[in-house]
Parts: structure tokens; C-alpha cells; sequence
């Protein structure tokens, strides 16, 4: 079957600019292990709520970040300390299920890497959470 479309005029997802975005967690943050050391994470997924963050009208940006057990002490890290504060969720055995709802505030970058062909591309990193 041909395909009736021209996909050399579809745009690459322009990279946010660097700064501070509000968020939502809508969905609870899974677990997952890294495909390398096989490091056991947590993976949060933020919906940005801010205009202007859309891919289209009506259609939210997210932005997922994972969080990995450290091998030195756990669960108790600075990460998770700092995401929990953020979302005002117990800092003593939180669950994933309180991030639900929850706003945030997230500190966004742009980092320079080569794609899997060897092209410069700028991806967005979450560098820090704060509180709404």
C-alpha cells in the first residue's frame, strides 16, 4: 500500500527553552529498570499545563523523568526528597499513588546530544522540582 503523504515536510518536536513550567502528574509513576545496569527507577510523567507548551492546540506536552534507586542509600536521596517536597507527598514511605493530581513545578534545560544517526539535537532535561 503507498502512503499518500510527503513526510519530508513534517517538523522535528521543537525542545523547550530553558526555564520554569507548570505541571500536572495525571497519571501514578511507574516502576521500571534500567535497560544497562539494571537499576530499579521510577518513572514520573508530567503534563505541562502552561500555554504555549502544546504540540498542538488541545494536545499537552509531557515530559517524563526517572528517578533510580541509588546503589550507596536507596530510595533516600536527594531526588526523591526534592520531588516529594515539591508535591507536598509524605517524605516518610511515600507512595506512588500520592503523586496522582499533584502540581508541579518543574526547572527545565536544553542539552545538546547526536541522535541515533549522528545529527546535533537539543533534548529538555528536568533539572530540579520546585512547588507550584
Amino acid at each position: 500500500m503507498k502512503i499518500d503523504a510527503n513526510l519530508a515536510n513534517v517538523k522535528d518536536i521543537e525542545s523547550l527553552s530553558t526555564g520554569t513550567y507548570s505541571a500536572i502528574i495525571l497519571k501514578e509513576p511507574i516502576a521500571v529498570v534500567s535497560s544497562q545496569k539494571k537499576t530499579p527507577g521510577i518513572e514520573f510523567e508530567f503534563t505541562l499545563t502552561d500555554s504555549g507548551t502544546e504540540f498542538a492546540p488541545g494536545v499537552p506536552r509531557t515530559v517524563k523523568h526517572t528517578i533510580y534507586k541509588s546503589e550507596k542509600s536507596g530510595w533516600e536521596h536527594f531526588k526523591m526528597k526534592e520531588i516529594c517536597e515539591a508535591c507536598s507527598v509524605a517524605l516518610e514511605n511515600p507512595d506512588t499513588v500520592d503523586f496522582v493530581n499533584q502540581p508541579i513545578k518543574l526547572a527545565i534545560s536544553e542539552e545538546p546530544y547526536k541522535d541515533r544517526h549522528g545529527n546535533d539535537r537539543t533534548r529538555n532535561v528536568i533539572d530540579f522540582f520546585l512547588k507550584p
